[in-house]
């Protein structure tokens, strides 16, 4: 009789252990909240300059690393040349012509953008993320209406050095933690220009590390313009003075200098990747790394960005879904960038019925549905304070790729994209 009471126990026993075993087994893999995203963006970063997309400099060796666990864009286009147009759309889902926003300009006014448009930021804060930006300031101000929707919305501030970038990664570390803590999903917005002009804003020993032969007089080092200390307009003045990109020397210095740039934010990308996963979040998080537009090194005689041009408006857009779904995928066909809103809302399952000019691109991914847009780009200067919008506009249609942008004298631009992909031969 005692050992059948004690069987009885023990058997009692035995399956609360399993149950609070299965139970335990249970909230530790069944995902209980939407995965984290991490929006990472470097400004004026061309995608034909990374060597995941075929550049012969090694200028990415953490982001080509990353690519095996993501999704790579072949040929994603941006909606504008110019930061906060381009942003602003990739925010909206929005045109240029449509929301309106400019970048700072001495002979504009600037504006904000207006009040019942809802960014990605507002639509995600209303599904329960936390949502924090971080960015590199001037033309991403919150003034411009980039603040609309988030928790924290400040600059990131100093990065350009590697002590710098040490106390910007533990305060990511402590964001990380927090977020741990509330149980809820996290949009992060990672914004910075270490690509942009002046190409200064780099370590030495990444600045210089495709620099073998300095042009006599150019700058070549952030000790030649301590940019971070000046008036930015200033610098640029003093950085550019003297280039002349037609000379073969001057050209080869100036992009010596922004593969540099290029490659220390490789290395701050990989400080972000470590962080993500030394925090547990690198696995449930979409991940997702692009610039706003790229930057022109006298391919069409010019520099800077500005106008309607293949290396202005080629940018890398790369995705890792959670989990690593998807993961070496590369795509091929045109995408634009202000697609990337509805196609993180139907991945996320997330509904809204806020007006988006663009369409989720996951049909590529998924094979069920279509996905075949004309490919569209502004030139912000078309954009007037008096709501009109001159002709700046450039598409992409069967395989051509047409705009009416004048530079040089030449109105019209017809280039045929199956066999000229730099865009060099005006049809």
């Amino acid at each position: 009789m005692k050992n059948s009471r004690l069987f009885q126990k023990l058997t009692i026993v035995i399956l609360a252990i399993l149950a609070g075993g299965l139970l335990l087994f249970s909230k530790k893999n069944t995902p209980t909240q939407k995965p984290n995203i991490i929006f990472i963006s470097i400004d004026t970063l061309r995608a034909d300059h990374l060597s995941c997309y075929g550049y012969a400099r090694k200028t990415s060796p953490n982001i080509d690393k990353f690519t095996k666990d993501a999704v790579l864009f072949q040929s994603a286009i941006t909606q504008a040349p110019e930061t906060a147009p381009a942003h602003m759309s990739i925010f909206t889902s929005l045109t240029p012509a449509v929301h309106k926003i400019l970048s700072y300009k001495e002979t504009k006014l600037f504006r904000r953008l207006e009040e019942h448009i809802k960014t990605l930021p507002m639509i995600l804060k209303e599904n329960k993320y936390t949502t924090i930006g971080l960015h590199g300031e001037g033309n991403m101000s919150g003034k411009l209406g980039f603040d609309k929707g988030f928790d924290i919305y400040r600059g990131w501030g100093n990065i350009y050095t590697v002590d710098a970038l040490k106390q910007k990664i533990s305060d990511l570390h402590e964001i990380l933690k927090d977020s741990a803590k509330k149980n809820k999903p996290l949009f992060i917005f990672l914004h910075h220009y270490i690509c942009h002009d002046p190409y200064l804003r780099s370590p030495e020993q990444f600045n210089l590390h495709f620099l073998k032969e300095r042009a006599e007089g150019l700058s070549a080092n952030a000790g030649d313009a301590v940019w971070q200390n000046e008036d930015f307009a200033a610098v640029r003045k003093s950085f550019w003075k003297g280039v002349d990109l037609s000379n073969a020397a001057h050209r080869n210095h100036i992009i010596a200098l922004y593969d540099g740039g290029i490659y220390y934010s490789d290395y701050v990308f990989a400080e972000v990747i470590k962080t993500l996963k030394e925090e547990g979040c690198y696995d449930n998080s979409i991940i997702i790394l692009l610039s706003d537009h790229g930057e022109e090194l006298y391919e069409h005689l010019d520099s800077l960005h500005w106008r309607l041009f293949i290396e202005t408006l080629h940018v890398p857009l790369i995705v890792k879904f959670p989990h690593q779904k998807y993961a070496g995928i590369t795509i091929s066909n045109p995408v634009r960038t202000f697609d990337l809103m509805p196609t993180l809302f139907e991945f996320l399952n997330i509904k809204t019925n806020t007006p988006m000019q663009g369409i989720s691109f996951m049909p590529l991914l998924t094979q069920k549905g279509n996905y075949q847009p004309i490919v569209v780009s502004y030139a912000d200067s078309g954009i007037n304070m008096d709501e009109s919008v001159d002709e700046s506009v450039r598409f992409i249609k069967n395989g051509f790729i047409y705009s009416n942008q004048t530079s040089h004298e030449t109105r019209e631009w017809l280039f045929d994209a199956k066999v000229d992909r730099g865009e060099t031969n005006n049809l």
